[in-house]
């Protein structure tokens, strides 16, 4: 059963469901002279390559531009790879800067 509020036991505001409310909790803040968005080297590859990607992209869409085949691109990696004796790198750098480069000099002309 209830109890009576009487001034002998007065009702604290903590015990009044209503008047309890939850205070946010604290944002977390970087350290001073930190960068805002914290990437890897990992990730920035992938940043990097993705602007290429959207760069390529781009001229396609806004220039009478026949894009290289894969047979040229692969030509082109095998290439690349031949000239570094086969030795380091991979086959999805070859690939890429194969692609690139081809687009580079399609462009150019």
């Amino acid at each position: 059963m209830p109890r009576k509020k009487t001034a002998e036991n007065p009702v604290s505001p903590a015990s009044d469901v209503s008047a309890v409310t939850q205070t946010p909790a604290p944002k977390k803040t970087r350290a001073p002279g930190s960068s805002s968005k914290a990437v890897t080297h990992k990730h920035k590859k992938a940043a990097v390559a993705a602007a290429a990607e959207v760069a390529v992209e781009l001229a396609v869409a806004t220039a009478s531009f026949q894009p290289p085949t894969q047979e040229e691109i692969a030509i082109r990696a095998y290439l690349l790879a031949e000239s570094r004796g086969f030795q380091g790198g991979s086959m999805e750098e070859d690939w890429l800067r194969a692609e690139r480069e081809l687009i580079t000099a399609r462009l150019a002309k």
